[in-house]
């Protein structure tokens, strides 16, 4: 998977400019930008600085050096532009903001700023939903899923457990330690030699994959169905599926935290000493 994800970022940026494959099509550049809602920063432009004092919108364009008008203000820097295309007053979100500081280097006017936010402000606010993010996003909850409990859904499924069941088995089992879900995996892998054992790991991987978003939608589905009290007055506009299912963003990406909390803390004592080889400084690396 990370070859082709590399294949495609190589051909993507030999055929089109401002990082096309990161922006729509790389699920990775996809995560990124859907747990960037979430950020308690953001890079932003004054609408009004930019239309009435900037005429090279080097920000985004990219330009030369550009002198500033104000003793006040740092010049403009020679920059390729903005490496995803996108101009910072023209955002409404994060998802396509990388926060490189490019346009902050490029703009002679001082309209380009970091700020704080409240975490996830885009969500209540500026954001736009769209289906393609939002079933992105349910993958990826499914996807936890599937680490945690196609092992043991799979060995419920291959000695027919009624009692267990696909789903009761991967939540009776979330807490699977990852030496343990390694050590389960190797075993489903053993006894992958049988069309069965094959077809029960498929059928729970796509069971889990889909399990959030259709827990999700059946809610949602509830939820609309019900009818209003009597009396309660004004007019009730059932809310959107898509829009409504950024709301277990939060949720997500918790989640995905949780599970890769063991390898991040696993590895995490090697960055220093693998960054000290990487320039030389073997004495450090320990």
């Amino acid at each position: 998977l990370l070859l082709l994800i590399t294949a495609g970022a190589v051909a993507g940026s030999a055929m089109f400019e401002k990082r096309v494959w990161c922006r729509y099509l790389c699920p990775i550049g996809g995560m990124n930008g859907l747990f960037a809602k979430l950020a308690v920063t953001e890079v932003r432009a004054e609408r009004g600085i930019c239309s009435a004092t900037c005429t090279t919108y080097g920000c985004y364009k990219g330009s030369p050096p550009v002198r500033s008008h104000s003793p006040s203000l740092d010049d403009g820097l020679a920059t390729d532009g903005c490496p995803l295309g996108v101009h910072p007053a023209q955002l409404l979100d994060n998802r396509n903001c990388v926060g490189c500081g490019v346009c902050i280097k490029a703009c002679p006017h001082g309209s380009v700023t970091v700020n704080l936010r409240p975490p996830g402000i885009d969500l209540l606010t500026t954001h736009e939903a769209t289906p393609a993010e939002a079933s992105l996003l349910f993958l990826l909850l499914g996807a936890v899923f599937v680490h945690r409990g196609v092992p043991a859904a799979a060995e419920a499924l291959l000695q027919g457990s009624p009692a267990d069941g696909l789903l009761g088995a991967a939540l009776g089992n979330f807490h699977v330690t990852a030496a343990g879900l390694g050590e389960a995996l190797a075993t489903c892998a053993q006894e992958a030699s049988s069309t069965s054992a094959v077809g029960a790991h498929a059928l729970a991987t796509v069971a889990l994959l889909a399990y959030p978003g259709a827990l999700a939608l059946g809610a949602h589905a509830l939820a609309c169905a019900v009818p209003r009290a009597p009396g309660s007055g004004g007019t009730w506009a059932r809310p959107q599926f898509v829009r409504e299912a950024y709301a277990y963003l939060p949720l997500t990406w918790l989640a995905s935290l949780a599970h890769y909390l063991d390898l991040g803390m696993g590895e995490a004592g090697q960055v220093l000493p693998r960054a000290a080889r990487t320039v030389g400084l073997t004495g450090l690396a320990g």
